[in-house]
């Protein structure tokens, strides 16, 4: 078990070394690629820790990153992928009740990216619910730096929102609640 997680936690430095790579890019394309990598090496170290749906919605998270770089993505394809990668995860799942965390952080964080016009605060919200249910299963899978890593994620996100005002009573601060930049809305869509 020690040599799996040694793996395990290679693959998630390597794809922790690719997000910090990511955020020094200027085009969104080359932020997605190289996230991508992310995804790739996430779904090895789930692999190697046997946890299997982790592997398998990692891939899907692949083959929608894939999709984004397309710009012909809509709300319908983004259930069709929900809805296989969903159905494959179910029938692979070995991970009992734990393993429906990645199948849930997955459709929730899809469904959102394939709607239009969300706010930027829900959609930050959103991603950080679906990050605990990733942190959850990491600690599940024993997946140590890939948790770490979604801990600092979930970090930002949380000081994303304290900076933008969300838990500020200021009403006047708040008025703007539900409207979101596009251009922003689409950089975080592509992340």
């Amino acid at each position: 078990m020690i040599r799996q997680i040694i793996f395990s936690s290679i693959c998630s430095l390597i794809g922790a070394i690719a997000l910090v790579m990511s955020s020094a890019q200027s085009k969104q394309e080359d932020v997605i690629k190289i996230q991508t990598i992310n995804c790739i090496m996430a779904a090895f170290a789930f692999l190697i820790l046997g946890g299997i749906v982790g592997f398998i919605i990692a891939m899907f998270e692949v083959v929608r990153n894939i999709l984004l770089l397309t710009n012909k993505t809509t709300l319908k394809i983004y259930l069709i992928i929900i809805m296989l990668a969903s159905a494959v995860s179910l029938y692979f799942n070995s991970n009992g009740l734990m393993g429906l965390l990645p199948i849930c952080a997955f459709a929730i964080l899809t469904f959102f990216f394939g709607l239009k016009d969300v706010p930027m605060r829900l959609l930050k919200i959103v991603m950080l619910f679906a990050n605990s249910l990733w942190i959850i299963y990491s600690i599940y899978v024993f997946a140590i730096l890939g948790m770490i890593i979604g801990i600092v994620y979930s970090i930002s996100i949380i000081v994303w929102l304290i900076k933008d005002g969300l838990f500020v009573k200021n009403k006047e601060k708040n008025k703007d609640i539900y409207h979101t930049d596009s251009i922003e809305q689409n950089n975080l869509r592509r992340l």
